[in-house]
């Protein structure tokens, strides 16, 4: 099932996004790997994270997290992701 990231579920994916934020094959330089820094990273950025992030769930437990930022202004976007726990 895949979810928006909600408040609800906003330190569940920070927990995920930093756990594999540690390995080198998953890395995502700019989301940082601590809990703090990966938090204050996504407060960050231009579209909320309830619009921009999805996450893949099974059952109750993130298994994956995508995130998009737009900025329209320039016509660019970022992907951060994709983040999947196997």
């Amino acid at each position: 099932m895949i979810n928006r990231c909600d408040p609800a579920s906003f330190a569940a994916t920070i927990a995920f996004i930093a756990g594999l934020n540690g390995n080198a094959e998953d890395h995502i330089g700019f989301l940082d790997m601590a809990d703090n820094d990966v938090a204050r990273s996504l407060r960050e950025l231009m579209l909320p994270v309830e619009e921009g992030f999805r996450l893949a769930m099974q059952g109750e437990q993130i298994v994956g997290v995508l995130g998009i930022e737009d900025d329209p202004e320039i016509g660019r976007a970022w992907i951060y992701g994709l983040l999947v726990q196997l």
